[in-house]
């Protein structure tokens, strides 16, 4: 393959994503990514999302290891997981991923 200099790329075209095919002497254009995007997102809104993947996961985390719990016949360890205590965490740590996403939408939303 012959790479094509900045000076002779055609117009509008970046030199990095066209290039000449060396048998049929003809430009090839290749995928390139684009890279002109802007990421302006709220910062509230990556961190809710970042508290709602990792307490999606401890839940998941939760399950299995009541299940596993529940086969293996320790149910001691069963009902320490699913008493209210436990459970009550995880509600106030739910309210308080909700409140983030309503807040980071609201402040999206007044951009």
């Amino acid at each position: 393959m012959c790479q094509l200099s900045v000076t002779n790329a055609p117009l509008g075209i970046d030199a990095r994503s066209v290039y000449l095919h060396p048998k049929f002497n003809y430009q090839i254009r290749a995928k390139t990514m684009k890279t002109n995007l802007t990421t302006d997102d709220n910062l509230l809104f990556k961190w809710a999302c970042k508290g709602l993947k990792y307490f999606l996961l401890t839940l998941l985390g939760f399950a299995i290891a009541c299940i596993l719990s529940a086969v293996f016949g320790a149910f001691p360890i069963m009902n320490m997981l699913l008493s209210l205590s436990v459970w009550g965490w995880f509600f106030r740590i739910a309210v308080i991923i909700l409140c983030l996403f309503a807040i980071a939408m609201i402040i999206e939303s007044w951009r």
